[in-house]
């Protein structure tokens, strides 16, 4: 029965993460990722190992790419199949950890939690961190349980972990923190775990030296962070925000604070109740959540700002482990299943959020306004990447019409390597009669050039509409014009 039960929870989980997967337009990142994807083994090292990412995630979207095509609905599918696996295996881990209760409370925060939802329907690399995160702790505590065994089985739970945290550290650079917690673990444990130390030492050196073939490459992506990236200043309020996203899919602000609240104090209650039954392994998962939240935090006090929610995605289960494994052992079961309905009436409400609002920006409805009023000799002006990349995968047929505005060196966090030369306009061409769209978007990557002014100065409106992101201040302003000067 309970077999039975955990297939309906990991249905529920793929349904939820199926349903409506194309609603919202793609936008830059998850073009990044599909136009790198579509190259080469060899350019899409070339051309990762600019950006700020390992590669493993481009070269599966590459093989997926070449098998289920490059159409949002594929390239996200791709992320819904692993996001649904990660519930049968934040089960299993939950499970190990501290019982069957709480590996089935655990997959049912999972399946209906907005971030990973969210994370479940993009065509980025975060999803799948958190399988490999998840899986290479779930055979690290494995390797715990069996640790005195002589047998087959504590060399497949060494290769498996192995393996898994190998394919973490070449998916994203923030798993790092989980195989630093859990080397810091077995320093606090050294005489309890002292059998396995050798062996462990073993899988470090093999892990380590696996990374060296990608070293030189990420030496360069640190230089290149260090001189220049996108995210901006660092305060206390970012492990807020990181904690509230878990929780709603949203920084602390408005009604997702008494949202977020409710899951903290759950979750402070279910360490003391986990202390007292699981001590160990409640310290385990504490410095599995701890470091990852605080370590990048001071690296970008003291190094460059590289602290970012999603970038924590692998964390948020544990977050969810721990609130899932104190409530399934409280005695009371009116108290028990009163809380746990709780939280999952909470987490509906952010879903329903999610499944309502738009969060990646409106130019999937740009481009079919656009279409409606094109003509064929149309040219195409963009004042920003985030409005330009995602209208280039709407349009690929007529990627000879369509120009980024800019007079300064693109950064390489916003495409720099998968931008043609030609595809870069420094002025804006005079030729009367053309009717030219222009694409205004606030965050303009250089001010130097003023379509606006221009607009007034050389042209005829022929249309003006704005397209506002339903869930921010920002917007793209769209402009139809024909030069007549």
């Amino acid at each position: 029965m309970k077999k039975i039960l955990l297939v309906i929870v990991i249905f529920f989980g793929f349904l939820i993460r199926f349903y409506d997967v194309t609603r919202e337009s793609v936008w830059f990142d998850e073009v990044f990722s599909i136009l790198t994807a579509e190259k080469s083994l060899n350019e899409i090292t070339q051309i990762v190992s600019h950006d700020a990412h390992p590669p493993l995630y481009f070269y599966l979207l590459h093989f997926w790419i070449k098998l289920f095509g490059d159409s949002i609905f594929s390239t996200r599918m791709l992320s819904v199949i692993i996001g649904t696996s990660l519930v049968l295996v934040t089960y299993l881990l939950a499970s190990t950890l501290f019982g069957n209760s709480a590996g089935f409370l655990s997959a049912l925060l999972i399946v209906i939690n907005p971030f990973l939802i969210y994370f479940s329907q993009e065509t980025r690399m975060y999803i799948l961190a958190s399988l490999f995160t998840a899986l290479s702790i779930l055979f690290f505590v494995k390797l715990l349980n069996n640790e005195k065994e002589k047998t087959k089985r504590i060399e497949s739970y060494s290769f498996l972990y192995c393996l898994f945290a190998i394919l973490s550290l070449w998916t994203h650079y923030y798993t790092v923190f989980a195989i630093v917690a859990e080397n810091l673990f077995l320093v606090f444990y050294f005489k309890k775990y002292k059998s396995l130390i050798k062996r462990w030492i073993s899988l470090q050196l093999i892990v380590i030296i696996s990374f060296m073939l990608w070293f030189y490459n990420f030496l360069n992506q640190v230089q290149s962070v260090k001189e220049d990236y996108w995210i901006s200043n660092i305060s206390i309020m970012k492990i807020v925000d990181a904690i509230s996203s878990f929780c709603t899919n949203h920084s602390f602000y408005g009604i997702w604070q008494f949202h977020t609240l409710f899951f903290v104090i759950v979750f402070f209650v279910s360490i003391i109740k986990l202390y007292k039954k699981f001590k160990v392994n409640t310290l385990l998962l504490l410095i599995l959540f701890i470091l990852p939240l605080f370590l990048p935090f001071f690296i970008s006090l003291f190094f460059r700002p590289v602290y970012l929610e999603r970038y924590l995605t692998p964390y948020s289960i544990i977050f969810l482990i721990i609130i899932a494994g104190g409530v399934s052992l409280i005695d009371n079961k009116k108290i028990k299943y009163g809380l746990f309905s709780g939280l999952m009436i909470l987490n509906i409400i952010s879903v329903l959020d999610l499944k309502t609002n738009f969060y990646k920006g409106p130019m999937a409805e740009v481009d079919k306004y656009v279409k409606l009023y094109s003509k064929n000799n149309d040219l195409f002006y963009h004042t920003s990447i985030h409005t330009f990349f995602p209208f280039l995968y709407y349009n690929k047929k007529i990627i000879d019409k369509i120009f980024l505005l800019s007079t300064k060196e693109i950064p390489f966090y916003n495409g720099k390597y998968l931008l043609k030369e030609r595809s870069i306009k420094s002025k804006i061409d005079k030729i009367s009669g053309r009717r030219i769209w222009f694409f205004y978007y606030p965050y303009q990557d250089d001010k130097n050039i003023d379509v606006k002014d221009f607009i007034k100065k050389h042209c005829k409106i022929l249309l003006n509409k704005i397209f506002y992101y339903k869930t921010s201040w920002l917007y793209t302003e769209l402009f139809l014009v024909e030069v007549i000067d």
